[in-house]
This record gives C-alpha cells, structure tokens and sequence, in this order.
C-alpha cells in the first residue's frame, strides 16, 4: 500500500489543511472503486500518525458551507455526504444550522444516522425521520419569524463516509437595492441575524469556508463580502460557483456578463481577487 506522507517539517496549519482536503476527496458518493477510497483512507491515518509523532494538537477537521438562500447550500451538503436528508429545491428556509459528525466506520456497509434530541440524548434515525425532524424546526421558527443559532447535532457513520463535521447555515438573505432605505424592516432585520449567526460559525480560525457563490451576476459577490468580514484575505476558503450552466455563454465571450454595461471580464475579476489577497 502507497502510504502520502507528507515531509516532517510541514508546519501544523497546513497538515490540518491537508487533513481537510484529503478528507474533502473521501467525501461524496462518486466512487469508481474501493482502491482510490482506500488509498485516501490511509493518507488520512498516516497524516494523523505524523502530528501524534510531532505533538501537534489536533481536532477534527471542520467545514461550513455559507451561501445566499437557494444557492445550492443543501444539493451540495448531500453530495459531499452521499445521502438525501432533505428536501433539495424546497421553498422552506432554513433557520437553524445543521451540524453533522461524519465518521468513517468500516463496520458499516450502510449508512447510520443519530439525531440528538434537546435533551441531550443521542437517537437513531432515518433519514425521513431527520428531514421530518430539520423540517419541523424550520417550520416553527418560519412561524414566529425567527432564527436559531443553536445546532441541530447529527452523526453520521458509514464505510463511505470521511471523518469531518460538515456544517450547512442559513441562507443569506439580500435586501433588494431597488428598495433601498424604503426596505422592509422586518426583512433587514432577518437579513442582519442571519449574517451574524454565521458570521458566529465563521470565527474559528481553523475551519475551512465552502463559500458558494451565484453566478447570476459575476459583478456582485454576494457571499464573499460576508465572508470576507470573517476571513478577509480569503485565505481558508474554497470557492464554489452554482448555476454556472446559465452563464457558459458569457464565460465563452469573456464578458463575465458585465460586458453590456462595461464590466469587467471573469480573468479581470479574478485578478483583482488576487490582488486584494496579498
């Protein structure tokens, strides 16, 4: 067996980021064969071996996904997961973070859920029976136009599954600009408790950010201005652009879909990106 080490000298922060990434690869139930899986698996064991060998502090790898309201948030959480526990494409806002333990176990061919009710204690579950749960939660609150910023803790233990916490958040909201001081003032209340309650998930400085971003309009992005609040040079986030399908035309002109009012182009956008970054 093919054993990744990574060299003795690689500082903590990024054997973590390489944790993560390698962790990132295991995730997602797009396999050819058990061999690759296996192989990362390893990679995985053997980068946990070197940091108990250098006495490096360890926890497991964390992963928040930020994005505006039906950016993809949960279609992506469930390929990243391998399993269906919701509703992809439901009109029902999401309101309270959902936090997942993903544990790889060889001993289980299929995968295991366990809800932990507000008690404390810890159920098994279905997956109907936590999409039941997470929609009930989300209905509740929809109902006294209210958030939670508390978790609803899920573990996850299967042969497939890599051994993360993935967290999905609230969908941003946007207060449209054709409103402007005129807006609703419920609405830009809601949109000022969500950006605060995952503006809270974004602190630690150890967890990575999948920070999707709609490409609806390549001159405004959204996500990344809340995200850059918490992680300004952008330095542990991965970018993930959704409903790019509607925009390969453009990316095919080079107009970035800013070309009829004088945008910048997709390459410009991106180089001053990696301007700000340094």
């Amino acid at each position: 067996m093919k054993h990744y080490m990574p060299p003795k000298w690689l500082p903590a922060r990024m054997c973590t980021r390489w944790r993560v990434l390698l962790l990132l690869g295991l995730a997602g139930p797009f396999r050819c064969s058990d061999s690759p899986e296996t192989e990362l698996h390893d990679a995985h064991r053997d980068l946990e071996l070197l940091a108990q060998r250098l006495k490096v502090p360890t926890e497991l790898p964390t992963v928040v996904l930020v994005g505006h309201h039906n950016d993809g948030k949960s279609g992506l959480l469930e390929a990243l997961l391998g399993i269906r526990i919701s509703h992809v494409g439901s009109s029902i806002t999401t309101r309270r973070p959902l936090r997942i333990h993903s544990q790889h176990d060889e001993r289980f061919e299929t995968p295991v859920l366990y809800l932990t009710r507000d008690n404390g204690e810890e159920q098994a579950c279905t997956a109907s029976e936590l999409r039941a749960h997470v929609e009930a939660e989300n209905e509740r609150l929809a109902e006294r136009g209210a958030y939670d910023s508390s978790e609803i803790r899920v573990r996850l233990v299967w042969r497939h599954a890599a051994s993360l916490v993935l967290i999905d958040t609230p969908g941003l909201l946007s207060v449209p600009a054709a409103l402007g001081e005129t807006a609703d003032a419920a609405m830009l209340r809601s949109s000022e408790e969500v950006q605060a309650l995952v503006l809270k998930q974004l602190a630690p400085p150890n967890r990575l950010i999948l920070c999707l971003e709609d490409t609806s309009d390549w001159q405004v992005p959204l996500t990344r201005a809340v995200v850059q609040r918490a992680d300004p040079k952008l330095s542990r986030i991965v970018l993930v652009a959704t409903k790019l399908d509607s925009k390969l035309s453009q990316v095919g002109r080079g107009s970035g879909g800013g070309g009829r009012r004088g945008g910048r182009s997709g390459r410009q956008q991106h180089q001053a990106l990696q301007q700000q970054q340094k």
